[in-house]
């Protein structure tokens, strides 16, 4: 399907991932995250999650959770910025969201985005979010 980890890029992934057990037996972490990635790459809302990819709420809330423990760890950066991608974070990064024309983020959102235009290339690197 559009939008999923290929078998190499799974196992390249797999070991950043937390592992916490809360609970609750585990979703499918693959599964989850190609979901995840399903909604960031169509523009779709949440809740037009297909449901192959399990339930929307799960990829929402692991989206939200684990995007706070990578951001606050930095590690979202040294896996995305050597590939030109920026993560921001509504609070913290609302200054540059807003000179990109991001469009509306909340406070607790984050987003991902790759540019393609040089001076939002340049931008971006000046301010250290893309190597």
């Amino acid at each position: 399907m559009r939008y999923e980890l290929t078998d190499n890029e799974w196992a390249a992934v797999r070991p950043f991932l937390p592992n916490m057990p809360r609970g609750v037996p585990r979703v499918n972490d693959r599964r989850v995250l190609n979901g995840i990635f399903w909604v960031l790459r169509s523009g779709a809302p949440w809740r037009d999650l297909p449901e192959t990819f399990g339930p929307y709420t799960t990829c929402y809330n692991r989206f939200v959770r684990w995007g706070k423990r990578i951001r606050r760890n930095g590690g979202a950066r040294d896996v995305l910025a050597p590939k030109g991608i920026a993560i921001f974070w509504g609070t913290g990064d609302k200054g540059i969201i807003e000179r990109l024309k991001l469009g509306p983020v909340g406070p607790e959102e984050f987003i991902s985005y790759k540019p393609t235009d040089p001076a939002k290339i340049a931008l971006l690197r000046s301010a250290q979010h893309i190597d």
